[in-house]
């Protein structure tokens, strides 16, 4: 998978109220999708471990895309810099 298909985690959307501002004021509806952890490890299974990959997907802002760069990653070659981001 690459950046192009993360596209696809939209389709599988449930946005929710309160991604307007109730449950995180660092996510909006234009940077959450609502899809569930369950759902993106579930996705994660099918991506291999790529750095670049997970530095692409977290430079995005969306919630789901930084989650799945965290799954993604290989843990070695994440930087302590990357890690206080």
């Amino acid at each position: 998978m690459g950046l192009e298909g993360f596209g696809r985690l939209a389709g599988l959307a449930r946005p929710k109220p309160e991604y307007n501002g109730g449950i995180s004021v660092r996510y909006s509806a234009e940077t959450a999708y609502g899809v569930g952890i369950t759902v993106l490890r579930r996705y994660a299974r099918g991506v291999k471990k790529n750095h670049a990959l997970a530095e692409e997907l977290w430079r995005t802002g969306v919630r789901e895309a930084r989650t799945l760069a965290t799954l993604a990653d290989e843990p070695g070659e994440v930087t302590e810099t990357q890690m206080e981001a």
